[in-house]
This record gives C-alpha cells, structure tokens and sequence, in this order.
C-alpha cells in the first residue's frame, strides 16, 4: 500500500523573501533582547552587547533630526563661557556679558560650573562652532547616558534594554539632549558613576569605586545637582552594607574636588561659586514665596508631562479599578484648578486658552506626577531592600529638589530621575506580568511609540522655536541693519545670541543715551529680561511674525508653557494654538517725532 502524502509533501514551495527573512529575524532578535536568555558564556561579544548596540543606534536615530537646532534659552552662556576658554583657559566666567540690562560678569550671572563649556571648547578645536558641530559633540553624551542607564539597570531589573528604552522615549531626555546645556552630560556621569560604584562594591573592585569616585567629582563639575550623588550613593551603601568600611575613604575624591572648586572660584572671583549658587536658588525661592504646597501641583505636573511614557504603560502597569478611580480623581482635580482659577503661582485662565484646557492638561500631567511617586512607593514597600531603597531616594529626592528647593521647577532640574523612573517602570511591568514569565510586546511597544510620538513631538517644537529666533535675527539685519547707524536688541536666550552674531549690541538700561536717531533696535515678544525704553523715541519699521510649532510649545506664557522654567507656566508643555513669534524692529527717531 502507498504511504499517504503528507501535507507538507503536498504543499507546494512557496519562495520567501529575503528581506521578509531579515525583518523576521529582527523581530525575534528584538523579542531576545526583550526577555533575554540565560548568559552564555560561548556568545560573542558583538550578541552579548547587541542590546547596547541598538540603544546607541536608536539614540542618534532620534537626535540626529535635531543636529542643526539653533542655538536658545541658556546655551549662549556655555557657549560664550567655551570661547572665553578657548583665550583664557583657566578663567572661564573673567569676562562680562548683559543678561539683565546691563554688562556684569559671567561669574555673577552663569549658576553652573564649567566643565560642559570646557568639552565644547576643545571640541571646537576639530569641529567648529556651528550648531551641527556643537549638538555633534554631545551626541556621543547623550548615547552614554542611554548605555550607563542600561548597564545600571541590569542590577535593578531582566529588562534592561525596556529601562533604556523608556529613559530615551521621555520629553525630559529628548528636550534636554537637543540642547548643548549641561543636563545630558550631568545625567551620563551620574548613572555611570552609579554603576560603577555598585558594581565595585559586590566585586570589591578600587579600580571601579576609584573610578566611580572621579566620575561623581565631574558630575558635580557639570552641573551643581550632581553634589546629590554624594548623599546618595553614601546612605544607601551604609544601609546595605550596615557598617562603615574603606569604601567610605573614597568620597575624600569628590568631596576634595568640590572644597578644591569653591577655593579656586573664590581667589578667582571673590566668591566661592559653588555656595553662591545655592545662594541665588534660596533667593529666589524666598522672592516667589518659599517652600509651600502651591509648588505641589507644578511639580506633580512637570514630572508627569517630563516622564510622560508612565502614562503611556497605564493600562499594563495599574488594574481597571485604579485607572478608574484615578480618573475620577483628575477629573475632580480639572474642576478644582477651574473654579479656583490657580495652579501654582499662575492665574487662570491664560490669554487665549480657554479654561478647561489648560486644566485638563495639568490634571493629566498631575497624575502622571502621582504615578511616579505611587511607582516609586510601592516598590520600596514591596521589596523593603537595599536596592528599592536607593531608586526611592534617587526619585524622591530629584523631585523635592526639583520641586520645592531649585529656584523654580523645570524639565531640566526633573531629568536626573528619569532612568530611576524608568527602572521602576520595568520592575511593576515584571510584577504584574507575573506568574507568566518575562514581558509581552503588547505590554510594552504600544506604550513606547505613544512615548516616542510625543517626545518627538515636544522635541520638533522646540527646534522651531530655537529656530524662530536665529530666522528673526538673520531677516532683521538683513531688511534693517544695513540701513541703520546701528543695531541694538533687547532680549537675550538665542535671539541675543545672534543679533551679536550678526553685529548688534544688546541695549544697556543705564545708558539709554548710547541709543541714537538712525540707529534699529530689535525687540522680540516671547523673550526674557525686557525692560521698558521710555526716554527713547521708537517707531516701527518692521513686524516679523515668524511661524513656530502648530499645536505645542515648550516655552509660552499665552499657553502655560515653561519647560525650562516654571515662571513662564505650569506645564513642561502645552497644547493649543501656538501662535508665530513676534519681533518687531524700530528706527530710533529724534525726540520731537514721538
């Protein structure tokens, strides 16, 4: 008797594409890297870092669009700090700039340290400074810190490349990496140095903790919030390892740095620069009324608006009765903010924005702010160990600084929590996936594309603005200057920046006279540090209306956005209908044409 065919004996050969072959073969390497085996020993380097590989490549993927980003808010002050280094290499702030109406000294004005504007000035050396240059020269930054916050979640979590993945896809990393501020920079040597450091304690390793140690000093050199990493790491390893050992003689480093720092800005400058900035934060805190509850709000609001992916993984990471409940509670929120008309220092509504819109947008924030601090809680509670206890005081105490301490919440000031965010994020997900081992893409890709939408979207938005600026300035001297005796502006961030490019010179409110009739004078409308001309005769020969982001901006009052600073609104962002930039340019006429 003949063996009956079989059905694949039957089947014809189907021809498969190789180009479906490779996309198959992603897929899977992606779902590998999603729940990764077991460690082999036998693997190859380049399969054992492949995860590595692929945040660094996503990294640039994403930031190279924004290579070109003009110059605005603060980078003209690293930038002009990286000049002045490049003639005087031991004296960064000896020179004067008016950033408040009149010409002071850079040491007065700047309230960072210099060792972003020292890496830009020897970068400037091979590349120029174009702004394709300068972002060019911290791409590399901004992939360090993507692969530092993978390797420190290793320890904290089987999915590090999600935890990567989620601290990449945030508006805080995006917004900040798009600049040439000293965030990203800060917020690479932080999680290195973090890593480092636990991982030279479990192997008792000098080499990492020495290194560690020198890691936490240039953090700190980057910007001022990186001292935090002292207390940090100190605490929690004296809670893990519940006695005092050598490893304590090693934060003489940083610590050593630091004292070292204050002495040289103090004979350098008369003030020690450490301790002044935290001076100038106090000030201005107390002028804007202190520590109260009323920051409460803002901070909730700019921390889930700056780690908005955690909104994104609701469903996967909360159950249907939460989700419920939370959104009663922001709806109940939204009514409050629009009876009571106020959302921290801010009054309700904003010109132009209607109010519910402005309340709905900071009641959803708010309870992305809530999520982090529920995330952050219910991990220590869980586990009550060493581990949860360093990610809670990683998070808790970025956010009340941030919040309560800095002279105003930002999306700057929130970014060092986000790879902490992160990796709480990660470790729910692997909670309340289990008792079914490892995680599924439809718990996690959906939540990642909402995440990298938005933070692309935020990222676009302030690319146009920054551009706003430069277009003005260039189209201003270009239809006005070559007319003009010559060109002032008022106004500073990227807008300044240029115009001094192109020649002008910022107006000086205590020499008023210096304005001549002939003379343009350039003033932009979204801009800060203005101050009213009244003993000048102006009259206008140009209105510039240049468009902006459509939907969303990151810094405008008229819509409650303030990303890099609370006091143009109470949201990282805001949604709406952004008007153009105005500027407008005047001819200094004599008196008797007013």
């Amino acid at each position: 008797m003949q063996a009956p065919e079989t059905a694949e004996a039957a089947a014809p050969a189907v021809a498969v594409d190789p180009t479906l072959t490779r996309i198959g073969a992603l897929w899977l390497r992606g779902r590998s890297w999603l729940n990764p085996p077991p460690d082999d020993p036998g693997a190859s380097a380049w399969r054992r870092n492949a995860p590595l590989f692929a945040l660094a490549a996503l990294t640039v993927l994403l930031l190279g669009p924004f290579l070109t980003k003009a110059f605005n808010i603060d980078e003209p002050l690293f930038l002009w700090s990286a000049k002045h280094i490049q003639r005087h290499f031991f004296n960064p702030y000896g020179f004067k700039v008016n950033w408040y109406g009149s010409p002071s000294w850079m040491w007065e004005i700047t309230k960072n340290p210099p060792l972003v504007s020292y890496y830009l000035a020897v970068a400037a050396f091979v590349l120029g400074w174009s702004e394709a240059a300068m972002h060019l020269a911290l791409l590399p930054v901004a992939v360090g810190a993507i692969v530092g916050t993978y390797l420190i979640a290793q320890r904290y979590c089987q999915h590090p490349f999600v935890a990567g993945l989620c601290t990449l896809l945030t508006p805080a990393f995006m917004v900040s990496s798009a600049t040439v501020m000293c965030d990203t920079m800060m917020l690479a040597f932080w999680v290195v140095a973090a890593h480092l450091w636990l991982t030279g304690l479990d192997k008792g390793s000098r080499v990492r903790l020495a290194t560690a140690s020198l890691l936490i000093g240039l953090c700190a050199l980057t910007k001022y919030f990186g001292c935090a990493l002292i207390p940090l790491l100190l605490v929690s390893t004296f809670v893990t390892r519940r006695k005092v050992g050598t490893w304590l003689l090693y934060f003489i480093v940083p610590v050593a740095i630091l004292v070292g720092y204050q002495y040289v800005t103090h004979r350098l400058y008369g003030r020690g620069l450490l301790f002044d900035a935290a001076s100038f934060a106090n000030t201005v805190k107390a002028q804007n009324g202190g520590w109260s509850l009323r920051n409460l709000l803002v901070g909730l609001t700019f921390t889930g608006g700056c780690v908005a992916v955690v909104l994104f993984f609701s469903r996967p990471l909360w159950s249907w009765p939460t989700l419920f409940a939370a959104a009663g509670g922001g709806l109940i929120l939204a009514l409050v903010i629009s009876l009571t008309r106020a959302a921290g220092t801010h009054t309700l509504p904003l010109q132009g924005v209607p109010n519910w819109a402005i309340s709905h947008q900071l009641a959803l924030f708010a309870l992305g702010g809530v999520a982090v601090l529920a995330l952050t809680a219910l991990d220590l509670l869980r586990r009550r160990d060493g581990d949860s206890l360093f990610l809670a005081m990683w998070v808790l105490g970025t956010w009340f600084f941030a919040t309560f301490v800095n002279w105003t919440p930002n999306g700057r000031s929130i970014l060092p929590l986000v790879p902490a965010v992160a990796i709480l994020i990660v470790r729910r997900l692997e909670t309340v996936t289990l008792p079914k081992p490892g995680l599924r893409f439809r718990h996690v890709w959906p939540a990642l594309i909402g995440g990298a939408a938005l933070s692309l979207l935020v990222t676009s938005a302030d690319y146009r603005l920054a551009r706003s600026a430069k277009l003005a300035a260039e189209v201003g001297w270009a239809r006005q200057g070559s007319k003009a005796r010559r060109a002032w502006f008022q106004g500073h961030w990227g807008f300044q920046y240029y115009m001094e490019l192109a020649g002008a010179h910022a107006v000086d409110v205590s020499r008023l006279a210096d304005l001549r009739p002939g003379d343009i004078l350039g003033v932009p409308a979204n801009n800060t540090n203005m101050h009213g001309l009244y003993n000048v005769a102006l009259e206008e020969v140009l209105a510039m209306d240049v468009p902006s982001s459509s939907y969303v901006t990151t810094m405008l009052t008229r819509l409650g956005g303030g990303f890099f600073a609370e006091i143009w609104g109470p949201l990282p962002f805001a949604f709406g209908k952004v008007p153009p930039e105005r500027y407008n340019f005047y001819v200094v006429v004599p008196p008797r044409k007013r």
